[in-house]
């Protein structure tokens, strides 16, 4: 349109930069726990997915998990050369 931007919502937009930056870190660090679980346990002792995921990810958890499987929809733990390393996002 050719219009300036009002200095209060570049202000607005400057504030909110780092709005739920946290919580982004802490859920790459609840998804490198799960790999590592699935990657450090018999898959014969794994009985219930869900609870599975709960238990691997309890620490890192904010907000309750959808139904069903959280893995299935969760590639890089096993393929696309993660498996077993998807914790190095954060290492790195």
């Amino acid at each position: 349109t050719g219009e300036k931007i009002p200095a209060d919502l570049i202000e607005k937009l400057r504030a909110a930069k780092n709005f739920m930056v946290g919580w982004a870190g802490l859920r790459q660090t609840g998804l490198g726990l799960l790999d590592m679980a699935w990657h450090t346990t018999d898959p014969a002792n794994i009985k219930d997915i869900a609870a599975f995921e709960d238990e691997a990810t309890k620490e890192t958890s904010l907000f309750p998990r959808l139904a069903g499987p959280s893995s299935a929809s969760f590639s890089h733990i096993f393929g696309g050369g993660y498996a077993a390393g998807y914790y190095s996002y954060k290492w790195a």
